[in-house]
C-alpha cells in the first residue's frame, strides 16, 4: 500500500428508510458511502462502471447537479485498514 493510499479507519452501515449502506471513514475524517453498496440500493444490475452510471441514467436527470455528478463519476479509492487492538 502506497504512502498516499487513502484509508478507511472506521465502517458501518448507514440506515435510511428502508436502506442499508455501507459506509466508511477515512483518516481525514472524510465520510464515503460504498459506491456498490448505492448501486445495490437504487436496485442498479451488474458492476461495469458501477456508480459512476448514476449521473447519466435518465431516472435521475434534473435530480443530480453538477458537482454530485462530478463526485460520483470520481470516487475515492482507498483501503479499509484495521488496526489491531
Amino acid at each position: 500500500m502506497s504512502e498516499d493510499q487513502l484509508k478507511a479507519t472506521h465502517k458501518g452501515t448507514l440506515h435510511i428508510a428502508n436502506v442499508d449502506l455501507r459506509c466508511f471513514v477515512l483518516e481525514d475524517h472524510r465520510r464515503v458511502i460504498s459506491g456498490r453498496s448505492l448501486t445495490e440500493a437504487i436496485g442498479m444490475k451488474g458492476r461495469g462502471q458501477g456508480a459512476s452510471r448514476i449521473p447519466t441514467h435518465p431516472a435521475f436527470k434534473g435530480f443530480i447537479g453538477a458537482d454530485l455528478a462530478l463526485a460520483i463519476e470520481n470516487p475515492l479509492q482507498f483501503k479499509w485498514y484495521h488496526r489491531a487492538g
